[in-house]
């Protein structure tokens, strides 16, 4: 019967324990070794890692996971571990992990889970050929995710990824997939990136998120800013794909308009529902609405649009020529032929939202509620 191997690799002589286990390595399902992320280990941890995966090598177990405290610093230097190659290994997890990938390749290897430590990242999924599965979670995106400032995942057999991190020196994001079917990311941005290309045709499950963080990251229109971006798919067939907007005023008035181009950067699948979110203080948020449906792979699809108006604690009225209120946003003209649906919570009733509903009604010709 399989025999699964958990090992505490709180001590050196490791290697030598694992090298003591007896049984053909087909017998071995699962080896875990886990090193307490601890200060009181002052050996070098990624020397005896490094013995401990050589020796492990023989049992080539289906399924490995690996847990070390890549930020301990000792006299032998940092934790460097040297992963070698198990041919037999069909998931691998790495927790903590700071590794590079000298040689040989994962063959059976489907599904591959880092959290917390990359390093070796770009030298280990070359020789997984027929991975299916990844997933990268860790702090920020200097761990070796990134290469002369971009985030490029090139993966011909891959059906799902999972990617969560922060955006600290990436300047663009590049995902070829052609086999991909499902792809969540998740993303803290303390930077605009210049531009997103995602090439996955067979892709049916999406959930795109995007935070935006402190100065390096400001997007806006007028003195809306922009705070999160979701664009989500439907978990059951009949539910409609959305993107998700959130915004509130700002203080701080940007020159530079780049608000629609943003939002149109990160529409990685095509949507039918739109809700904007907006924190507000009695600002007018008519023109940012129309400002986003003037992009026309969100008007020519709209079927459904909610508007939720998140009241601010601040109190009041715009001042004399407020920048959230253009002259010309009430004369704007949009077709909006698919929209047949509009919701709206935390409607107040004040002069500009009937100016708003007006204006709806007259751009889309067959809206039914």
């Amino acid at each position: 019967p399989p025999v699964a191997r958990s090992l505490d690799a709180s001590r050196p002589s490791i290697a030598a324990a694992v090298g003591r286990v007896r049984g053909p390595p087909a017998a071995v399902s699962l080896l875990e070794v886990r090193v307490p992320n601890a200060s009181r280990h002052p050996w070098p941890v990624g020397a005896t890692a490094s013995r401990l995966l050589r020796a492990a090598v023989r049992l080539q177990p289906e399924e490995i996971v690996l847990s070390f405290p890549w930020s301990i610093e000792s006299e032998g230097g940092p934790n460097l571990v040297r992963l070698p190659c198990f041919r037999r290994t069909k998931s691998l997890m790495l927790e903590r992990l700071l590794f590079y990938c000298p040689d040989g390749e994962f063959t059976a290897l489907r599904t591959l889970s880092i959290s917390y430590g990359l390093g070796g990242l770009h030298s280990l999924l070359p020789r997984c050929p027929h991975l299916r599965v990844l997933s990268l979670k860790f702090v920020n995106d200097g761990f070796g995710l990134v290469q002369n400032g971009l985030i490029s995942l090139h993966l011909p057999s891959l059906q799902e990824l999972f990617l969560e991190t922060r955006i600290l020196h990436t300047d663009a994001v590049d995902i070829v997939a052609p086999l991909l079917q499902r792809l969540t990311v998740s993303v803290g941005a303390y930077k605009v990136v210049s531009g997103i290309s995602v090439s996955a045709p067979m892709l049916g499950k999406v959930s795109w998120e995007w935070w935006y963080f402190e100065a390096g990251s400001i997007v806006q229109f007028g003195p809306w800013r922009l705070g999160r971006l979701w664009v989500h798919t439907g978990e059951r067939q009949e539910q409609l794909h959305s993107l998700h907007v959130h915004a509130s005023h700002s203080w701080f008035i940007s020159n530079e308009d780049n608000f629609a181009q943003e939002v149109e950067k990160h529409m990685v699948v095509d949507f039918s529902l739109l809700e904007l979110r907006l924190l507000k203080a009695g600002h007018v948020f008519g023109a940012l609405l129309f400002h986003l449906l003037g992009i026309t792979r969100i008007s020519r699809g709209l079927q459904r649009l909610k508007i939720v108006l998140e009241r601010s604690l601040l109190k009041g009225k715009c001042p004399p020529h407020c920048p959230c209120e253009p002259t010309n946003w009430r004369s704007q003209t949009i077709s909006l032929t698919a929209l047949e649906e509009v919701e709206i919570n935390g409607f107040e009733g004040q002069e500009h939202e009937f100016d708003l509903l007006e204006l709806i009604l007259k751009c889309a010709t067959v809206l039914k509620k």
